[in-house]
């Protein structure tokens, strides 16, 4: 028991470190790279946001984790039924993370054909974020606001897949708490009902 308690535990940690490395190096580079704070004021700071969740979803479809969000596949199956150790062997090692990335990125390679609604979605904020660049800094520099578009995107698009995995699985064992303490309730109130009534027999 103390031995999957540590386990749990030092898989919680090392699962932090990837989310919390990003959203450093992201503030790094936005605080270096981004001198005219085009990624600091709303709605320019949404674009990485857009394009993110964009990848995201092609991502999600890639891994058919999306069909996986439905409530029978929450609630009455045991696809999100792990503990937090196996949970993040099977989706949230940062090899299986490189391996959502590059899923979703070869995903929304060949959505570019049906151009769907991330398509669209993506290619809006890629021209939107180059045009305020441009306007920006006026310069070849504005490749600086370019290049911290796609990163960001990218960026967002990992933390997004990590957030809808831990998500489903907080939502699926939350469910699993409920039922549970739903049943010792009226457990406890049947039996109380009959203690009351007393037995005929």
């Amino acid at each position: 028991m103390l031995q999957q308690l540590w386990l749990i535990l030092h898989t919680a940690a090392v699962a932090i470190i990837l989310p919390v490395s990003l959203l450093l190096v992201n503030q790094l580079l936005i605080r270096y790279l981004d001198d005219r704070g085009m990624y600091r004021v709303p709605p320019f700071s949404w674009l990485p946001l857009l394009a993110g969740s964009a990848l995201c979803s092609a991502a999600l479809n890639a891994l058919d984790i999306v069909g996986r969000l439905n409530p029978s596949q929450l609630w009455l199956s045991d696809f999100w039924a792990l503990r937090f150790d196996e949970l993040y062997d099977v989706w949230l090692r940062p090899s299986d993370v490189l391996l959502a990335v590059i899923a979703g990125l070869i995903e929304f390679y060949n959505e570019l054909l049906y151009e769907g609604w991330s398509v669209w979605l993506f290619q809006g904020s890629a021209v939107v974020a180059g045009v305020v660049a441009l306007l920006a800094w006026r310069s070849w520099q504005a490749i600086r606001g370019i290049l911290l578009f796609f990163w960001l995107s990218l960026a967002v698009m990992i933390l997004m897949y990590i957030s809808v995995i831990l998500l489903a699985w907080v939502i699926h064992w939350l469910n699993f708490w409920a039922l549970v303490v739903l049943f010792l309730f009226l457990y406890m109130y049947d039996k109380e009902g009959d203690q009351q009534h007393g037995s005929p027999l």
